[in-house]
């Protein structure tokens, strides 16, 4: 009885350690997985503009803005723009 006792609490460390190795190695697959997810991708943005004459007439055109979303929607909105005054008023507004 002695004997089995001994093997038992053996094998129970041993099967502890190996499974401190997989969660470990799960932990490390797993972090690697998230950061790989939530990295920021630079690639290329449309930037959609379209211009308000005082008419009511309206223009649009296209500029391609390279950067991850968020600062490529940022640098979209700097073109937003007024020009003119009361009914001499352009407009322009801007959006990914």
């Amino acid at each position: 009885m002695y004997f089995s006792v001994l093997e038992t609490i053996s094998f129970i460390i041993v099967e502890n350690q190996k499974n401190s190795k997989m969660k470990k190695s799960g932990l490390l697959a797993a972090t690697g997985i998230l950061f790989l997810g939530m990295s920021s991708c630079i690639k290329d943005y449309d930037c959609n503009c379209v211009t308000t004459d005082p008419d009511g007439g309206t223009t649009a055109n296209s500029t391609v803005v390279k950067g991850t979303k968020k600062t490529s929607e940022t640098a979209c909105d700097l073109l937003d723009n007024t020009a003119g005054s009361g009914d001499f008023e352009f407009k322009t507004e801007c959006s990914i």
